[in-house]
């Protein structure tokens, strides 16, 4: 049940058209657009029709999980986020290997905003989550590397690993915190969805136990004048008003059913 309400989530989100995919395809164009023309960078449109191709087939697996068993939907949609992930996570590598100081802030602005992107709208499960994240956190580790310099690796490697392992271990503590608040969420909000049955079950049943007491007053009634009154002209209508009131309450009766 916890799977299928994740999905049920992920599905209302990830939309074939929805806005947060169209306003990151516009960005992703007009920066990758700029690259190449001011900085002749022609990765950038390889990359970039990679990377949106990846995003359209995600989108589209997440919406046919819904016909497939939760677990393996799952499985399906961690690995298209890994791929997705990993094709993102290639351009910051790319842009920091140029060596400028402009690239260099690129490589900053597009790991943060990757950052964000995971924890804004994807952890919304542990699993999925860190899908999204390892391909992000080897980026950082791959910077750090890059600092690497015989024989013991140097002052710039060794503070670059100590921060790249001090935000891995920030990150999983993020993704697990996330994932212990959107199941609180979907618990909370199971509970008032059975709440609000349970009251629109006392409601109706308040309002049918309302009509049928309403229904019985006029059997009643018929009934005891003509006990009272047997042999006054107006038997016929007392009859027909207690007959009338049986209709009613089979009618009733029928629409329940």
């Amino acid at each position: 049940m916890r799977i299928n309400e994740i999905f049920d989530d992920v599905r209302r989100t990830e939309r074939m058209l929805s806005r947060e995919l169209l306003v990151r395809f516009a960005l992703i164009a007009v920066c990758c657009a700029t690259g190449w023309l001011f900085l002749r960078l022609a990765f950038l449109p390889v990359w970039m029709v990679c990377y949106m191709a990846m995003a359209v087939l995600e989108k589209h697996l997440v919406m046919r999980s819904a016909r497939m068993p939760p677990r393996r939907a799952l499985w399906v949609t961690c690995t298209a986020g890994f791929t997705l992930a990993s094709v993102f996570a290639v351009l910051p590598i790319m842009v920091w290997n140029i060596g400028s100081e402009t690239a260099k802030f690129a490589t900053g602005l597009l790991l943060c905003g990757a950052a964000l992107n995971i924890f804004l709208l994807r952890a919304r499960n542990l699993a999925l989550g860190v899908a999204y994240m390892l391909p992000i956190c080897a980026a950082f580790y791959w910077i750090a590397f890059s600092f690497f310099t015989a024989p013991t690796g140097g002052t710039d490697f060794w503070i670059g690993l100590v921060l790249c392992l001090s935000l891995t271990i920030y990150f999983w503590v993020c993704l697990v915190e996330a994932d212990r608040a959107q199941t609180e969420l979907t618990t909370t909000r199971a509970q008032f969805e059975q709440a609000q049955k349970i009251e629109g079950i006392g409601q109706m049943t308040s309002g049918i136990s309302h009509d049928f007491n309403n229904i019985l007053n006029v059997v009643q009634g018929n009934l005891e004048l003509l006990r009272d009154y047997p042999d006054t002209p107006d038997r016929a209508d007392f009859v027909n008003e207690a007959l009338t009131a049986t209709r009613r309450g089979a009618e009733l009766v029928q629409a329940l059913t």
